[in-house]
C-alpha cells in the first residue's frame, strides 16, 4: 500500500510522463497527423467512440471531447470555426466538425 507521499509522487511521475510523451508526439515531424492524434486522443482519455457519440453534442460534450473549457467553445463559436446547429431552444455542435478539429484539419 502506498502512503501519501508515494502516490503524491506517482500523481508526479505519471503527469511528467504524460507530458513527455505529449511533447514528443508533437514535435516528431515524422508521425503523421492520424497517428498523433489518435495516441494524444488515448492519452488524453479521449479515444472516440464514433457508435456511441451523437451526431451532435452539448456545448460542454464538445469542449470535453476537443478537452477545452465551454468559454473556448464559445470563443471558437463567435470566431466562426465552430458552427453550431439549432435544435428546438437550444444549440448542438455537430460531431463530424469537431472530429475534423481534432484530425488538425483547423
Amino acid at each position: 500500500m502506498h502512503g501519501v507521499k508515494e502516490a503524491e509522487e506517482l500523481l508526479l511521475m505519471n503527469s511528467a510522463t504524460y507530458k513527455m510523451l505529449k511533447v514528443a508526439l508533437t514535435s516528431d515531424e515524422t508521425i503523421v497527423p492520424e497517428q498523433r492524434n489518435a495516441v494524444l486522443a488515448i492519452l488524453n482519455d479521449r479515444v472516440p467512440k464514433n457508435a456511441a457519440l451523437p451526431l451532435v453534442l452539448t456545448q460542454k460534450a464538445a469542449a470535453d471531447l476537443l478537452g477545452v473549457s465551454r468559454f473556448t467553445i464559445r470563443k471558437m463559436t463567435i470566431k466562426g470555426d465552430l458552427h453550431p446547429v439549432r435544435i428546438h431552444e437550444s444549440w448542438r455542435y455537430r460531431r463530424a466538425e469537431l472530429e475534423t478539429i481534432i484530425n488538425g484539419s483547423l
